[in-house]
């Protein structure tokens, strides 16, 4: 997953930006629940 890989680039740097990596962990924590809302919803029809 390309978000994946952007945290963890983002956390090897020697001086990591946090607030970069927050905001991607948060992004990809948007795209699961959309995820699991789509399946959900899926599953009902």
């Amino acid at each position: 997953m390309r978000l994946d890989r952007a945290i963890l680039d983002e956390e090897k740097r020697s001086w990591p930006d946090e607030s970069a990596v927050k905001r991607l962990k948060l992004e990809k924590l948007h795209v699961k629940e959309e995820i699991d809302r789509l399946t959900r919803t899926d599953q009902m029809n």
